[in-house]
């Protein structure tokens, strides 16, 4: 509950300030993350950090330059959930 509360005092820091959250926000995978706890849905906001943190390890695909993350059924609504796609190669810094 702790992380929930900071949260609201954020948005509230915020808005007496007059910004904009969604300014702050640099991938459309953050903004998912952000409408699940402003519309305090938690366990999907908890599934969606969850398969975010996982990064390369949580089932993926790459299709047309994007690394497509495979959602449970659970959160079909937000997909699709997108990274850009950089290949690395041996030596590359």
């Amino acid at each position: 509950q702790l992380f929930y509360d900071a949260f609201a005092e954020m948005e509230t820091i915020l808005n007496r300030q007059h910004l904009n959250i969604k300014d702050y926000l640099t991938e459309d995978k953050y903004e998912k993350v952000y409408q699940r706890l402003s519309q305090s849905d938690k366990e999907k906001a908890v599934k969606l950090s969850e398969i975010l943190v996982k990064g390369e390890r949580a089932p993926r695909y790459v299709s047309n330059g994007l690394v497509n993350f495979v959602l449970p059924e659970t959160l079909q609504e937000i997909a699709p959930l997108t990274e850009e796609f950089f290949a690395v190669y041996s030596g590359t810094e």
